[in-house]
């Protein structure tokens, strides 16, 4: 019996929050400061929309999609659909310190996936 103090109830929902936190700020710093990632952006979908018109879709996407895990509604849904989002931006990555912090938000979404 180990003695956590009753506190692994709250392990589920600290990831969760946390998660909706870190996309949260990425959804709004989308809009406040989107020149922040147009060097993220693959060359490639200029030929679909602008860049920073890609970044302010994707941010309306995270924004909607923290808020959705902050509430916690169906979270298995919801972390799913980050975790694709997440694996496309890790695969247009060159390795290094941004591709190493995904993987980490990748593998925690992942974890809120198998969870519920």
């Amino acid at each position: 019996m180990s003695n956590n103090f009753g506190l692994s109830k709250y392990s589920k929902l600290v990831l969760r929050l946390g998660l909706a936190f870190v996309f949260g700020w990425f959804g709004y710093t989308a809009f406040t400061n989107p020149e922040m990632f147009v060097g993220l952006v693959p060359a490639w979908t200029g030929s679909i929309l602008p860049a920073l018109t890609l970044i302010k879709i994707h941010g309306v996407f995270e924004l909607v999609f923290a808020v959705l895990l902050l509430v916690g509604w169906k979270t298995r849904l919801v972390s799913g659909l980050l975790l694709l989002s997440l694996i496309g931006t890790i695969a247009s990555l060159s390795y290094g310190p941004t591709m190493i912090r995904d993987i980490a938000i990748a593998l925690a979404l992942l974890s809120v996936f198998l969870e519920n």
